[in-house]
């Protein structure tokens, strides 16, 4: 496994049905690029539907997703439950009247929110997409290629899921369902991806703990409903990671 860190613009998903509000956010967005030298990539859809079709065929893999949740359109949530469910581990932010929608909403591990409705406030919202940027700096866009059983595979960090092993081969989960075999000692994967937040969760699995939506003393369940082994001396660990993890992204 060796690593890499491509140069790549940042993609952003601006996903609400007002129209006005969409090329307000675009052009807030390509001011903010342009302020702090950072090139973005803006897609703009006036439903989810659309950048999901997008995002299947590979049209937009956006960073960030900026997603419509106002009273009059809740589907927001579901929308932030079904792209995490498929995967997408990158930076929701919601687009919202009131923040009260947002903390009415149920836990999708949205980044922040923004106002609209002509209420921006256009240091906030410059803030925002920094932090965001920062953080995809700090966590994405690194990859591995992983030299496989029968070939190679270059995978983003952020995509994969977890790692198994299996006797002398480990089988790792990336994407919605990509996997890649390799020979190697879970150990070693587990030296490779220990700077990216990945925790051994038990003698048999490695775990992002990006995709960690809960977990118990024998149980790991992740955002798309997978559900792995907790082994018995492994728990602290994974407590300690997640904690670290939560620790990092409030601060």
């Amino acid at each position: 496994m060796s690593n890499g860190t491509p140069n790549t613009v940042v993609q952003v998903a601006i996903c609400d049905t007002d129209g006005s509000a969409r090329e307000r956010h675009a052009a807030l967005v390509r001011t903010v690029g342009a302020a702090q030298g950072v090139e973005f990539a803006v897609f703009a859809y006036e439903s989810g539907c659309q950048l999901i079709q997008d995002m299947q065929r590979q049209v937009c893999l956006p960073d960030i997703v900026l997603l419509d949740l106002t009273d009059a359109n809740m589907d927001g949530v579901m929308m932030a439950h079904h792209l995490r469910s498929n995967g997408y581990a990158g930076a929701i932010v919601f687009v919202t009247t009131s923040p009260d929608f947002v903390f009415d909403a149920s836990d999708v591990g949205a980044f922040n929110y923004v106002l609209k409705d002509g209420s921006e406030d256009p240091a906030r919202f410059a803030s925002v997409l920094a932090s965001v940027v920062a953080h995809i700096r700090r966590h994405h866009h690194k990859y591995v290629l992983i030299k496989g059983v029968s070939d190679h595979v270059n995978v983003a960090i952020d995509s994969i899921r977890y790692v198994e092993s299996r006797k002398h081969i480990c089988i790792v989960h990336y994407g919605r369902n990509g996997t890649c075999e390799l020979v190697s000692s879970l150990q070693n994967v587990e030296a490779a991806l220990a700077p990216y937040r990945f925790v051994r969760i038990h003698r048999s699995y490695l775990a992002n703990c990006e995709y960690v939506e809960r977990f118990g003393y024998r149980c790991c369940t992740l955002r798309d409903g997978t559900e792995l082994p907790v082994g018995r001396q492994r728990y602290r660990e994974l407590r300690q990671a997640m904690e670290a993890a939560a620790a990092v992204e409030m601060g």
